[in-house]
């Protein structure tokens, strides 16, 4: 569509005049939110989508997740790195994560027929009292953080590879539902 086409090059222009970008991301299998970079279109086009192609908001969000990323307290642009780094502010001991993980159980695995990554979320067995017993909320959501970079970072790139296609989904699967517990 023209218009589309009109809205992602007005967002590149944007992007790249904004004080938080200094260069091209020419690694298409990257991210594009974890640097100064101006990001691959695949990326901006989420953004656009987000914001049905109004480029305004839809630049806006993308700034003001670039912030967030850089400075809020999860530090995503670090999460990949100081997740799994003893010493640093997220960081938590596989043995905190493997007995939270008995209490909610979730994560990636294999792809569906479209090669999307597939989340698996046993919400309806999860003992959220007792995983907080092990772990805080915050590393909670430093586990999660960690596990959608993971997904960004290596997840899509590979199965766009394998698919020869853009690959930016997943799908999410809860078993059991809550309802059915």
């Amino acid at each position: 569509d023209e218009n589309q086409l009109a809205a992602l090059k007005e967002m590149i222009l944007r992007v790249a005049e904004h004080d938080s970008c200094d260069h091209v991301d020419d690694d298409p299998g990257a991210s594009g939110l974890d640097n100064n970079a101006i990001p691959p279109h695949n990326v901006l086009l989420r953004f656009l989508r987000a914001r049905k192609f109004d480029v305004d908001l839809a630049t806006q969000m993308f700034l003001d997740n670039r912030h967030w990323r850089a400075n809020g307290i999860q530090k995503a642009n670090t999460s990949l790195r100081d997740f799994t780094t003893p010493g640093t502010s997220i960081y938590i001991d596989q043995g905190r994560i493997d007995a939270a993980s008995e209490q909610w159980q979730f994560g990636y695995h294999n792809v569906d027929c479209d090669g999307r990554p597939v989340y698996i979320d046993r919400i309806g067995l999860c003992d959220v009292e007792k995983m907080l017993e092990i772990i805080s909320i915050e590393e909670f959501l430093n586990w999660h953080i960690y596990q959608w970079e993971e997904c960004l970072d290596e997840y899509f790139p590979a199965c766009s590879l394998e698919r020869g296609k853009l690959v930016e989904t997943c799908l999410l699967y809860t078993s059991p539902s809550p309802r059915d517990s």
